[in-house]
């Protein structure tokens, strides 16, 4: 995860008729998960992943919005740039 205060990214949830569902910026602590979503997809389970290019990561998140991973790429390396997933 990122922890910016000057970046806030988030993600939202909108049903098929285009009705907003859910606005995903925070995790169940209160701390912010993305800082500059790029690229988003959602499995059937309504799981979120989002490659964010400015914290270097990519973020999962559950249905309800809550933070599953991040990955950063190896713990030698500087991170990734996940322009895709």
């Amino acid at each position: 995860m990122f922890r910016d205060d000057t970046n806030i990214g988030k993600v939202l949830r909108y049903s098929h008729t285009g009705e907003l569902l859910q606005t995903i910026i925070n995790d169940t602590t209160g701390r912010k998960l993305f800082c500059g979503p790029f690229y988003i997809t959602e499995n059937n389970n309504g799981d979120i992943v989002v490659s964010d290019h400015v914290a270097r990561a990519v973020v999962g998140t559950s249905r309800g919005g809550r933070h599953r991973f991040s990955y950063k790429g190896p713990p030698s390396g500087r991170g990734i740039l996940p322009f895709g997933i």
